[in-house]
């Protein structure tokens, strides 16, 4: 059993303070980006961002000011993938691009773990350790002492990888699919799969897309949400 509690920046983990949207925290928006970084072509402690959020109603519109501060310079590559384990009170995310594993404890402690591939997600092991989506597939995997066993291929037969993932309220892991080469061939050639309780894995929609993000349920569970984010 899994359980699970972007912009793509460069090198910041920042605390949006001021709301409460999508939060790890009360009142705290937590990204791994670079959002200032595109701002000054630098790295910033501040940045402010007005954001449009619309209401239940899908008529009214409420923009915020949010202002984020810098909490620890990373220097990632591709951060995405932010998920605070509440067991531990820790913030742990992924630098895609540069192949870690990050974790900070707020305040106190920071680690970051070299991971072997590519990983696009994750997930926390009740027992223990991580489920990973790695490009060869889908492993548990135990940041101490680097050990990875494969669960499950992930799409071997396509030039896709394991994308955003996250956990349904039955403990499941729902992952979507990456096409490595969608912004040339524009071709929707990656799927959206659950890895079952019993390590069964099913593909769970009957069409395919280019680039599978923000998978989220509803509170009662019983209502998926996920973007493709090219189109």
């Amino acid at each position: 059993r899994v359980s699970m509690p972007s912009l793509p920046l460069v090198g910041l983990l920042l605390a949006f303070a001021g709301t409460s949207l999508a939060s790890n925290t009360p009142g705290h928006v937590v990204l791994s980006s670079t959002f200032a970084a595109r701002k000054a072509c630098g790295v910033l402690p501040v940045a402010e961002s007005v954001m449009a959020l619309r209401g239940g109603d899908g008529d009214k519109v409420e923009t915020k000011t949010l202002t984020a501060e810098q909490v620890l310079q990373c220097d990632n590559l591709l951060g995405e993938a932010p998920m605070w384990n509440e067991k531990e009170g820790a913030l742990y995310w992924l630098d895609i691009n540069g192949q870690w594993l990050w974790k900070y404890v707020p305040g106190s402690h920071k680690e970051s773990h070299k991971l072997p591939e590519v990983a696009g997600s994750f997930a926390f092991r009740e027992s223990g350790g991580l489920l990973m989506g790695f490009v060869s597939g889908l492993c548990w995997y135990d940041p101490k002492s680097g050990k990875t066993e494969k669960v499950v291929d992930f799409e071997p037969e396509l030039n896709t990888r394991p994308n955003d993932a996250k956990c349904d309220r039955q403990g499941n892991f729902v992952i979507g699919s990456y096409n490595k080469n969608h912004r040339e061939d524009k071709l929707n050639i990656g799927g959206l799969w659950r890895l079952n309780q019993d390590l069964s894995f099913e593909e769970i929609l009957d069409y395919r897309f280019r680039c599978s993000n923000t998978i989220a349920f509803n509170e009662a569970g019983d209502e998926m949400y996920f973007c493709d984010t090219p189109t």
